[in-house]
């Protein structure tokens, strides 16, 4: 998908750039600076061959704080911009509009650097061949780094004087993607991969704060979700406890909006104390799918607190009047990191009164020095309420009710602040995780106003991003943009089948069926199998590539491959399966290497390893057998996978040989099946629960 290609001057008006055209929140970021900004156009590429100039390629996007940086340093300098407009074309790309480009070159950046971030920036020819990449450049060069006015002067340079070397740059960089794309010989993954995978996530546990690593900390829910599900097949509690550990110490620290809720970027500080203060609809998804599962292990009532409490975040902030979930909210407020959220201990004690100022302020660790630039990010790391309450004399739900009235004054007053930017285009593949997010939630909550969100956002992805048959990428302001890639399909397809799993409307898994197979049929390689992430009819790049790693959401074949597995089994469909099995056989010499970048991949593999129990229930439930399911959906079960079929003719379709189920003559006959072999059918409540318990 491309805009109109047709010949353009260098700028449509002194005042705005071609970036104008747009509808991307961050390319309009852009489109008022002194750079002639193009979009990634043919347009752009048909100027730099006919004027023979190198292509400056920047891409970011809307709530990147250091991407806002480099704007105002370098983008809105005059002197910079005149350098830009006359010796390259510059182009400007929404990496989330246009996750193939991004990754593309993030690969290059990676190649070239061994590192990667943004604003990535990229130097190419006209060819879109690369020859040089980095990130984030100040204006003026230091000791540390060249700045970017000489960069771009010393690269013009390079690319008028020296074509032989920029032409065997871009060679060797072809030569090393085409290689990383590459299929390798068909391997086997042995079991010791689990425990390999778990003792990685072991060493770079950290034990006071949770998390993994140190300094700057990512949530990354997919290494909860690997590590629950270790513990339980592998009789491994630590596992499990790592896992909460880190659930509760981000619940707990600066990185959870401990005032208005909802998950920041990450964290600078191994604590979790001081975020990155951008959110992101897709951290808050997958964080409230791996809440729902502490739940599911724990019992612990706090994980269903902190579920209810994301989700009156998502409905007040994130939720478009149509159904749609916008992307994310920015970091800076007035082009200042953190200033919605942070607070200093005078403006604290003016919001409240002389018992709850005080008081906040002890539990939520508010001082005079700060913890941020001179300002508080309130958390309670360290915080122990039992003893703060014995030290006050109350119990400790008076303490937490008092707590919770100063947090809704806060919240007030907060309110009347200068709002953070909204980045509202609304993307279907953090779309398809939000509602996986909320149907996994409403499993536990049963409550019907969760239910109503995921179902009001599905609704609107298949009112305005199926378009012709083909799911498009993004929507905002009625336009809708590029075609979707594999990550789109594969987050729609887990939303159906969690959206079934919790409902079991037979819409929902025909449409899963429907869409999992439109996936295969655009991105499967029918030559040497796996995913590719862009479809057969998607705008070809340098390469066309595959993407199976774990970055901070799991990769579109890792979503593919877990929903597939419960597709099959779901469906007797042996060749959604046969197509996981070939793409851990592809993959098995990369992740018994490195296990740790390939958990949610491996989490389709455990459920082939592990086996799988398909609970058939044939009929109208009773009442009994209603409240068994209920009980069964908090537990954690994760291999378990739910198909009620009330009337069986609804699902012959997809389900050939659903008729072959007999409902008993009062309630729902229940089969319990493994390895598509089923036991005999029973109907009463305990011997259902000693079925299961085998």
């Amino acid at each position: 998908m491309q805009l109109d290609n047709k010949p353009r001057n260098a700028r449509p008006s002194p005042e705005h750039n071609w970036l104008i055209e747009t509808n991307s929140p961050y390319l309009l970021q852009h489109a008022h600076q002194p750079v002639n900004w193009y979009p990634w156009t043919e347009e752009a590429f048909r100027r730099a061959k006919s004027e023979k100039k190198p292509i400056f390629l920047s891409i970011g996007y809307a709530t990147c704080h250091w991407c806002h940086q480099m704007a105002h340093e370098c983008f809105e300098d005059q002197e910079i911009a005149a350098y830009l407009n006359e010796h390259y074309i510059a182009i400007k790309v929404d990496r989330e509009e246009r996750p193939d480009i991004d990754n593309l070159y993030m690969n290059v950046c990676m190649l070239m650097n061994g590192h990667g971030g943004w604003p990535l920036s990229i130097f190419m020819t006209p060819d879109q061949v690369p020859f040089y990449a980095g990130t984030y450049y100040a204006k003026k060069t230091s000791l540390h780094m060249i700045g970017f006015h000489e960069l771009i002067i010393q690269l013009h340079k390079l690319y008028e004087q020296d074509q032989a070397q920029v032409i065997s740059v871009g060679a060797e960089i072809k030569q090393a993607l085409a290689q990383l794309q590459e299929q390798q010989a068909a391997g086997t993954l042995p079991p010791a991969v689990f425990q390999m995978a778990f003792e990685q996530l072991y060493v770079t546990y950290d034990n006071l704060y949770g998390g993994f690593g140190q300094e700057m900390k990512f949530p990354m829910p997919h290494q909860l979700l690997y590590l629950l599900r270790y513990g339980k097949f592998h009789d491994e509690p630590v596992a499990q406890k790592m896992a909460l550990n880190t659930l509760n110490s981000l619940y707990n620290g600066g990185i959870y909006d401990q005032i208005g809720f909802g998950f920041s970027r990450y964290s600078v500080d191994e604590t979790y104390i001081v975020p990155h203060f951008e959110k992101m609809l897709y951290d808050n998804a997958l964080l409230l799918y791996a809440t729902a599962e502490a739940y599911q292990v724990s019992k612990d009532p706090f994980y269903e607190q902190k579920m209810r409490e994301l989700i009156t975040y998502i409905r007040r902030v994130m939720v478009s009047p149509e159904g749609g979930f916008y992307s994310g909210e920015d970091a800076d407020t007035e082009q200042e990191e953190g200033k919605f959220y942070t607070w200093t201990k005078e403006e604290v004690l003016n919001s409240l009164d002389e018992e709850l100022g005080p008081l906040y302020c002890e539990v939520f660790h508010i001082t005079a020095e700060g913890n941020f630039e001179g300002k508080n990010v309130p958390h309670l790391i360290h915080t122990k309420l039992a003893d703060i309450a014995a030290e006050h004399e109350m119990p400790v739900e008076t303490l937490q009710q008092k707590l919770e009235k100063a947090r809704q004054i806060l919240f007030e007053v907060r309110e009347q602040r200068t709002h953070p930017n909204k980045d509202d285009k609304i993307l279907t593949g953090w779309n398809g995780l939000m509602i996986a997010g909320l149907a996994k939630a409403n499993a536990v909550l049963q409550d019907e106003g969760v239910e109503l969100l995921a179902v009001g956002a599905i609704r609107f992805l298949e009112k305005q991003l199926f378009q012709n048959g083909r799911l498009m990428r993004r929507y905002r302001n009625e336009e809708v943009r590029e075609y979707g890639i594999l990550d789109d399909y594969a987050a729609v397809l887990w939303a159906y089948i969690e959206l079934y799993e919790t409902t079991f409307s037979p819409e929902w898994l025909q449409k899963a069926v429907h869409i999992a197979d439109e996936m295969v049929e655009l991105f499967w390689d029918q030559e040497e199998g796996g995913f590719f992430l862009t479809g057969s009819d998607a705008e070809p790049l340098l390469i066309r590539q595959r993407e199976m790693q774990d970055e901070a959401i799991p990769s579109g074949s890792s979503i593919a491959a877990v929903a597939l597995v419960k597709l099959a089994r779901l469906t007797s469909r042996a060749d959604y399966e046969e197509k996981v099995i070939t793409l851990l056989q592809l993959g098995a010499r990369t992740i018994n290497a490195h296990p740790e970048g390939y958990l949610y991949l491996l989490i389709s593999y455990m459920m082939l390893t592990e086996g799988t129990k398909e609970v058939i229930m044939v009929g109208k439930l009773s009442e009994e057998q209603r409240q068994l399911l209920s009980s069964l959906k908090k537990d954690f079960l994760p291999n378990t996978i739910y198909l009620h079929c009330e009337d069986p003719e609804a699902y012959k379709d997809i389900i050939p040989n659903i008729t072959d189920y007999q409902p008993a003559e009062t309630g729902a006959n229940f089969y319990i099946c493994e390895n598509y072999t089923c036991r005999q059918p029973v109907h009463d409540p305990k011997d259902i629960q000693q079925m299961l318990d085998r």
